[in-house]
């Protein structure tokens, strides 16, 4: 009778020889749904990266074995431009990891653009002969 007792299932608690998840044993569980973006060929992401939290790289990122650790390793497009002016890359091990923000291509390129301070062109002097220059004229 204690065995009919203890085969009667409660809510949330699985009958003995039951898996936990409700299915057979060995079956495997349904696939669920990720809300993360999908990574380009290769493993690659293109992210923002912050290295505890004072160097920020923007590019493309992957996870990659180093000297027997697991790593991070971020490619930064040099001057905002790969394909000019190649990439720096860069390893970095898990727990000197800040922060790790998913983005596109197109931003990781614009904030590795330089900035490129507006420029100063001097005016051409005057057409009019009669402008006066400031200048003293001793003739």
């Amino acid at each position: 009778m204690n065995d009919a007792i203890n085969q009667i299932s409660q809510p949330g608690v699985p009958v003995a020889g039951e898996h936990p998840s409700g299915q057979e044993a060995g079956q495997q569980p349904a696939a669920v749904a990720d809300s993360s973006p999908a990574p380009d060929d290769n493993g690659w992401e293109w992210a923002i990266v912050e290295i505890f939290g004072h160097r920020r790289h923007a590019g493309r990122c992957r996870e990659e074995e180093k000297f027997g650790a697991k790593m991070l390793r971020v490619d930064v497009p040099a001057k905002g431009d790969p394909i000019a002016n190649g990439w720096e890359t860069h390893w970095y091990g898990g727990a000197s990891i800040f922060s790790y923000t998913l983005t596109d291509e197109a931003s990781a390129l614009r904030i590795n653009t330089p900035y490129e301070a507006a420029s100063r062109f001097p005016l051409p002097p005057p057409a009019d002969e009669d402008f006066d220059t400031g200048e003293d004229d001793e003739s």
